[in-house]
């Protein structure tokens, strides 16, 4: 009965002017490929990379303030921490993954890494139509990776720059961000890991 609300901090992306125009677009091309029957979101294969740090992440759920105002949290994150680069792919199929990478993730070691999980999607998508997603990382738009994906999907690749251009700053619409790496995150945090 003190008049206190209950906030909990929210960590956002900051859009360019263009960017709802494109999340729009992709969101209508999407939902007219649904409307038309083809099922394209059971089709896609979304994949995505996460960093893991020791020092852990910062449950935003577990942290609830109770204030008279808004008092509009922030979290301080230490640099240079220890840590891995996690990439892993999920689709209706299931899972592929978890590849980790231990040094910064530049195009050569992002196309090596594809060039080996791909023929793993191969099988797992079987000889059913499918969607390689990713999104618009440095690495994942450099020339030799677009080629690659040209060649091995071609037609079929939703990124920058890909058959169907993927919208810059969207973790909201990709499964990967909004549930896959929250219940990774979740299992590999709950008690604190000690090494990598």
């Amino acid at each position: 009965r003190l008049g206190l609300k209950m906030y909990i901090p929210r960590l956002i992306h900051v859009l360019l002017e263009d960017d709802p125009d494109r999340r729009l677009l992709f969101c209508e091309i999407m939902l007219n490929e649904e409307l038309q029957g083809a099922g394209i979101i059971q089709k896609i294969v979304w994949s995505d990379e996460a960093n893991f740090k020791l020092s852990g992440a910062v449950n935003r759920h577990n942290c609830v303030y109770y204030c008279f105002d808004n008092p509009h949290l922030t979290f301080e994150e230490q640099l240079n921490q220890p840590g891995v680069t996690v990439w892993a792919s999920i689709s209706c199929k299931g899972v592929i993954g978890p590849v980790i990478f231990h040094n910064t993730v530049d195009q050569h070691a992002y196309r090596n890494m594809l060039t080996d999980v791909i023929p793993q999607i191969k099988i797992q998508q079987g000889n059913e139509e499918f969607y390689f997603q990713q999104d618009g990382a440095p690495a994942h738009y450099a020339t030799i990776v677009r080629d690659l994906l040209n060649r091995e999907f071609p037609n079929s690749w939703i990124g920058r720059r890909g058959s169907v251009e993927w919208p810059a700053r969207s973790p909201d619409l990709t499964p990967m961000d909004y549930f896959f790496w929250g219940v990774v995150k979740d299992k590999v945090f709950s008690k604190k890991p000690r090494d990598l």
